[in-house]
């Protein structure tokens, strides 16, 4: 599954840059083109049509930090095992396969607690 979301974010996020570049270039485009400025619905102050583009560029970069962030929030694998203890599967092969796909090792199995794939500097034991 983290490889299938992790693949799809990535797909998302070149569309996402494709739409940062069109916003861009239309807030130039249409920078003197003054229209009406509209507050909670209401008529405001005038605006160009470039400042609302510029404005939806602002939002969809904050999106993309966003995904960018989930993207990394999902990368994560975990081979050790059925209740995390690596009983049957060294560490080692867990952060082979995971640097091979692109993933990162689970801190911790998501059934069990397992001490060694918790960094000992995090470990509440010596």
């Amino acid at each position: 599954m983290a490889l299938l979301l992790t693949e799809a974010t990535e797909l998302l996020l070149i569309d996402l840059e494709n739409l940062l570049g069109i916003l861009k270039r239309q807030a130039y485009a249409w920078k003197d083109t003054v229209m009406m400025g509209r507050s909670h619905g209401i008529h405001a102050e005038p605006i160009t049509f470039g400042l609302k583009f510029a404005l939806w560029y602002a939002e969809m970069a904050r999106h993309r930090e966003r995904l960018q962030h989930a993207r990394e929030s999902i990368r994560v694998g975990k081979i050790s095992g059925a209740v995390g203890t690596f009983a049957t599967i060294d560490p080692a092969v867990e952060k082979s396969a995971c640097d091979r796909l692109g993933l990162v090792p689970a801190p911790s199995a998501t059934r069990s607690f397992s001490a060694t794939a918790m960094p000992s500097s995090s470990r509440p034991w010596p």
